[in-house]
């Protein structure tokens, strides 16, 4: 084995080892959001659908044909 090689595999078993020792690893949480599904309505629309899903749930309520008319300065896609 090279030494690249050995120096790559002591490094990832000491970070394997660290991760795997912290207290932080043996906990485990989860949190739902209450994130609304918005489904993209044009082709190639998904970058505005997930930004909508974005500002609906900071409860800025935008279509998005408001949204890409913006994005796009009044160009809709």
């Amino acid at each position: 084995m090279d030494l690249r090689k050995a120096c790559t595999a002591s490094a990832l078993a000491l970070l394997t080892a660290v991760t795997m020792s912290s207290p932080a690893a043996a906990i485990v949480s989860q949190k739902q959001l209450n994130v609304p599904n918005v489904m993209q309505l044009g082709n190639e629309w998904c970058w505005a659908a997930n930004s909508v899903t974005i500002l609906r749930y900071y409860g800025i309520n935008q279509s998005q044909c408001g949204f890409v008319a913006y994005a796009k300065s009044g160009t809709l896609n």
